[in-house]
């Protein structure tokens, strides 16, 4: 239930600023490849650091243009067996058309975690803080993402599962790059989650990627999504 009101409120959030004014439509594809593992004591599974490292690319103008990438590389803690502490560093170059000048984007990222069970169903949430600087201005700009998700495996194929997932972006202050205090974007997912062994895994499926841009056109993303995570043991 706290899974369907997080998304019912944010699909009506989405809603009322996309009725506030004119909306760019453009058809995306996105990569991500995702990978980690454990730091020193590989052969123990309680061994709680782990590494990871990021790299998505975000296509364009109907998938034509490499718009965006980002490069992540971080640190994951166990707290216990639900709940992980994460902390990285990024760096995301940004052209036209997903900005109106290129860009440069360094950001520090803070997050905490938690998966659990329901029955069949495999939950998660987690809270990002993250702190971006861009070339164009001089401020430090702070913004929260809050993520839900639900994955169920496909009956008669356990390797397979329908996933959903839902993350609200919310910009904790004014910049002079360009960034205002409140709602940013939000993404809602739908695909599915394909366990290929036992250190692979992907997530394929449609985004529903809505932007908002004060002062300038808001923008919908209607993008396929492709990720890769490998997690060496």
């Amino acid at each position: 239930m706290h899974l369907l009101r997080v998304v019912t409120h944010a699909f009506f959030m989405t809603a009322a600023v996309a009725a506030s004014g004119a909306t760019i439509k453009d058809h995306n594809t996105w990569d991500a490849v995702s990978i980690s593992g454990p730091l020193g004591q590989a052969v123990d599974p309680a061994y709680p650091w782990w590494y990871a490292l990021d790299v998505q690319n975000k296509f364009a103008n109907n998938s034509r243009k490499l718009a965006q990438s980002t490069w992540r590389a971080g640190l994951n803690y166990n707290l216990n067996a639900h709940w992980t502490a994460y902390a990285g560093f990024g760096f995301t170059p940004t052209d036209t058309p997903l900005t109106s000048k290129p860009n440069r984007e360094l950001r520090w990222t803070q997050q905490i975690g938690w998966t659990g069970r329901a029955g069949a169903y495999t939950l998660g949430a987690r809270l990002r803080v993250e702190e971006r600087h861009y070339n164009t201005g001089d401020d430090w700009g702070v913004r929260t993402r809050y993520q839900v998700r639900a994955s169920h495996p496909v009956p008669g194929c356990p390797s397979l599962s329908g996933l959903v997932w839902n993350e609200y972006f919310y910009n904790l202050n004014d910049t002079d790059y360009g960034a205002r205090h409140g709602y940013d974007q939000n993404r809602l997912f739908v695909g599915t989650g394909w366990k290929l062994s036992e250190i692979t895994r992907t997530e394929i499926g449609y985004l529903h990627n809505y932007v908002h841009r004060p002062g300038k056109d808001d923008r919908l993303n209607q993008t396929i999504s492709v990720s890769l995570y490998l997690a060496f043991k």
